[in-house]
């Protein structure tokens, strides 16, 4: 997204600066709530631990980053593809136990049972982390879509901000 400003709405931005610009931060916050609500209805949910990461920064006045603070959002967002979130093999034979038992209780929580004859419920938690390992994990995009589907808010919440601003600042 690019505001365009011209000549005649410089001067005033730059005299907002000083004081700073507090009516587009607000708008900016609620933009940023806005698409961070989005996101974490978007997010997969095994655990809530996702879901539950999701917020936004504000690294300058102008300026809000949503950032989703769970180590594996990356993988979730973009997926891991077949020779993991690396691009390279990981040299890993075997998924250490805290693994499967993490698999285990997304198993329990989930309900699921096995399809095939003969596998039992203390497999299953060992078979999926191979099929993981061979062939990776699917893209689930969240962050994205949260930002798309609320663009135009952003947009509207934007340039009410700096309607206020020019308003206080004496030029509208």
């Amino acid at each position: 997204m690019t505001l365009r400003i011209d000549d005649q709405v410089t001067p005033a931005f730059r005299r907002m600066r000083l004081t700073a610009p507090a009516s587009l931060g607000v708008a900016l916050d609620r933009a940023a709530v806005e698409v961070t609500n989005q996101a974490k209805l978007n997010a997969p949910s095994a655990f809530g631990t996702l879901r539950n990461s999701l917020t936004f920064t504000r690294p300058s006045r102008t300026r809000r980053e949503i950032v989703a603070g769970f180590f594996k959002s990356r993988f979730v967002e973009e997926g891991t593809g077949t020779l993991g979130p690396t691009g390279r093999p990981s040299g890993l034979q075997q998924l250490p136990d805290a693994g499967i038992e993490r698999i285990a209780q997304w198993i329990k929580r989930k309900g699921i049972t096995p399809r095939t004859p003969g596998v039992t419920q203390e497999q299953l938690p060992w078979l999926i982390a191979r099929k993981i390992a061979r062939r990776g994990t699917p893209a689930q995009p969240f962050l994205g879509l949260a930002l798309e589907a609320k663009r135009q808010r952003v947009v509207a919440f934007v340039a009410q901000g700096i309607r206020a601003d020019t308003r206080k600042a004496g030029l509208a």
